[in-house]
């Protein structure tokens, strides 16, 4: 469904009278895509869809310690941030505590590790990159759930035609809670019926392998936990 069929479809099942476009200037279809959008951008930050996840690469440039994120980033994806030049996982992001730590004492010089903080829309490399050309890896949220009508991701609905990344009864039940609620008419069971099926929507997008139960053996091959930091082991 596109833009304008997913708020018809929310306006059919509410009783309120179709928009015959997204562009019309009347309050009602002005309220209605309102609250598309703002139900889309609910639906970004709750949960890490597989449809708006991405991956960004930082070079590093010699005596630079700040770097943009990506233009699209809303939020890391957690532990997905590693050095891949030197194949190390990154330390944090770092709160504004411990990164005064590092900065402030032995700290910074403890392992080759880097650390990264997230200050707004920079991300901050610690310690400052002495060399030109090693590249760090992380994924992320990107903020574009919705799409044009060629595909083009993008923040916000704004035509009949443009789509979005996310099950189309999902956004129709966001609307019609958010109308009642922004209304005062009763409200609960139009949230229930979009949470089930919210929960519904978010363990089909998961996907889990399955649990083992037996008791775990020690492992057999290298990993994280019996490699040290510098050397490789070797």
């Amino acid at each position: 469904m596109n833009g304008l069929a997913i708020v018809n479809q929310a306006q059919d099942e509410l009783g309120q009278t179709r928009s015959s476009s997204l562009a019309a200037t009347d309050a009602g279809t002005r309220q209605f895509l309102a609250l598309a959008n703002a139900h889309g951008r609910y639906l970004m930050k709750k949960h890490t869809w597989s449809a708006i996840q991405a991956l960004a690469t930082i070079t590093l440039a010699n005596g630079t310690e700040d770097y943009a994120v990506a233009s699209d980033f809303d939020r890391f994806i957690d532990d997905t941030q590693w050095d891949r030049t030197n194949a190390w996982e990154l330390i944090g992001p770092i709160s504004p505590q411990f990164d005064r730590f590092r900065r402030e004492t032995l700290g910074a010089t403890l392992g080759p590790r880097r650390a990264i903080r997230l200050l707004g829309t920079t991300i901050r490399v610690s310690p400052t990159p002495t060399a030109n050309g090693d590249v760090l890896v992380y994924e992320y949220i990107s903020n574009k759930w919705a799409r044009s009508s060629g595909g083009t991701p993008q923040t916000t609905i704004t035509g009949d035609s443009d789509t979005t990344v996310f099950d189309d009864q999902l956004m129709v039940l966001g609307i019609k809670y958010r109308y009642r609620h922004g209304k005062g008419y009763e409200a609960d069971s139009f949230k229930d019926e979009h949470d089930d099926y919210y929960d519904l929507c978010k363990s089909s997008d998961i996907g889990v392998g399955v649990i083992n139960m037996n008791p775990e053996s020690l492992p057999e091959f290298i990993t994280l936990d019996n490699i040290p930091d510098t050397g490789y082991g070797v």
